[in-house]
């Protein structure tokens, strides 16, 4: 029984205003949060990773698509550039501050490669060697993992964009060939290899690729068909309930095997079949009020640069004060004032470099809503955060 279905995005690619993403953005990064501040056997942190993945690969697809049917190419070029400029302000603001202070305060300072590993994006490799080795990092930039993954992701994609131009039934395949065989080689280093597969297929490129490729197949597979009408089958009751029993198993179910190799599939197949409904099924209109409404749009807005310092704050309130939660609420209410410094004069001094490299980020959008109500809609064009839930305030492992 499929369900009615009513359009909050077009199915084509475009540069508008996608609504609820900042909304998806702050529960995301919520779900992270609270995980670290020790609640991570209640709340699910890694859900909050493989979620903006997703959301990352969704939005960055349906860019790179309307910039290729509106231009007939894409640059290239400016694509990387708009990513360094959007990602870095905050990035080196967060290591140099958090290096200083550690230091002053005496708790010790970064080794070389921990540096280098956080500013040259691969964090997931550094820690995989030092743990495989039987060290931890010493600074609590553990978390910088999952921007590692996305931007090894970024290197190649758009270049597979480009190879598939004009065909996207081939960039599909392509997107699917990625999602099956990223499942295939965690399963191989599981079984066949001695690597930690806890780590590894937690941490590393190569095993959490398909997270970032579901995204992207969905914004291929909407662009291709032009109407939701074709994903009807997808759409309502029956898909959504088996879509959300499927991550409460993801959750629940405690075996090894399926953690570090399945795990990583069913939810992005679920996420897929959700985000389907969320902006295509009409008995999902009213989450737009939940997810449009200012205080969680503005969490949302922020939450690239809240993620990047609430583990360092938490890890110094808590060498510094003690590991209670007290303790940690001061800490996250720190880490707010500091995000929301960074967002307004660490990144947005750089939109009008970004705005030179093609990005839509401040542009306004008219638009109207669900109630044929006008509403005036700012867009950026990158997705802003990158969850994790590698490692606590004091190394603890989320899994």
């Amino acid at each position: 029984m499929s369900g009615k279905i009513s359009a909050q995005i077009p199915e084509m690619a475009n540069f508008a205003y996608i609504p609820g993403l900042n909304g998806l953005r702050a529960l995301s990064v919520l779900i992270v949060i609270i995980a670290h501040m020790g609640f991570e056997h209640i709340v699910p942190g890694g859900f909050g990773v493989t979620v903006f993945f997703f959301i990352s690969g969704f939005l960055i697809t349906r860019l790179l698509l309307a910039e290729s049917d509106a231009k007939g190419r894409l640059g290239l070029g400016k694509f990387y550039m708009r990513r360094i400029v959007r990602l870095y302000p905050a990035l080196l603001f967060m290591l140099y501050v958090t290096a200083c202070v550690y230091i002053i305060l005496g708790y010790g300072q970064p080794a070389l490669m921990e540096l280098a590993a956080g500013v040259g994006y691969f964090t997931n490799i550094y820690q995989v060697i030092a743990r495989t080795a039987g060290e931890l990092p010493f600074m609590p930039w553990t978390h910088l993992w999952s921007l590692a993954v996305e931007e090894h992701f970024y290197l190649i994609f758009p270049l597979l964009v480009v190879f598939c131009r004009l065909n996207w039934s081939k960039l599909a395949r392509a997107l699917c060939g990625i999602i099956v065989a990223a499942l295939l080689w965690r399963t191989y280093i599981a079984l066949g290899t001695n690597l930690p597969v806890h780590d590894y297929n937690y941490m590393m490129t190569d095993a959490r690729i398909d997270s970032l490729a579901w995204g992207c197949l969905l914004s291929v597979a909407l662009h291709m068909s032009g109407s939701a009408e074709r994903f009807k089958h997808l759409i309502g009751f029956i898909p959504t309930g088996l879509a959300f029993i499927g991550l409460v198993l993801s959750f629940i179910i405690r075996d090894e095997m399926f953690r570090y190799t399945l795990r990583f599939t069913v939810q992005g197949a679920a996420i897929f079949i959700l985000i389907l409904n969320l902006y295509y099924w009409r008995a999902l209109d009213f989450a737009f009020k939940i997810l449009e409404w200012k205080p969680l749009a503005w969490i949302g807005s922020v939450s690239y640069a809240l993620y990047l310092w609430h583990v360092p704050i938490l890890n110094l309130f808590a060498r510094s004060f003690g590991d209670s939660l007290t303790v940690s609420v001061a800490a996250i209410l720190l880490s707010f004032g500091l995000a929301a410094f960074s967002f307004y004069y660490v990144e947005q001094p750089f939109i009008a470099l970004r705005r030179k490299y093609g990005s839509h980020a401040g542009k306004i959008t008219i638009t109207s809503d669900i109630s044929g109500e006008m509403k005036v809609n700012t867009q950026d064009d990158h997705s802003g955060v990158r969850y994790e839930d590698g490692s606590s305030v004091m190394t603890r492992t989320l899994k």
